[in-house]
């Protein structure tokens, strides 16, 4: 299990480029983290679906507006990194 802590601080210029990834429970809470990101407003960076870094990669990407990438990720039962 990973944990870190990320401190929102108002500063200007604000952070731009960073990349931030929540682990998902499953492909459906991809699947609805990149939809409600899109109709909020975020720009997608990658539709949800499978990706080429692993096997069993589930991820979806947006960009929030300071054009850090938010991602969430899912990885099938089986694949090494899997998060029970």
């Amino acid at each position: 299990m990973c944990f870190t802590r990320v401190n929102i601080v108002d500063r200007q210029p604000p952070t731009a480029g960073l990349h931030l990834c929540f682990v998902a429970a499953s492909r459906e809470q991809v699947d609805a983290f990149h939809r409600a990101g899109v109709e909020a407003g975020f720009r997608s960076n990658g539709a949800p679906g499978y990706r080429p870094y692993a096997p069993g990669y589930y991820a979806a990407f947006l960009l929030d507006p300071d054009d850090n990438n938010i991602e969430a990720l899912y990885r099938d039962v089986g694949n090494p990194g899997r998060v029970s």
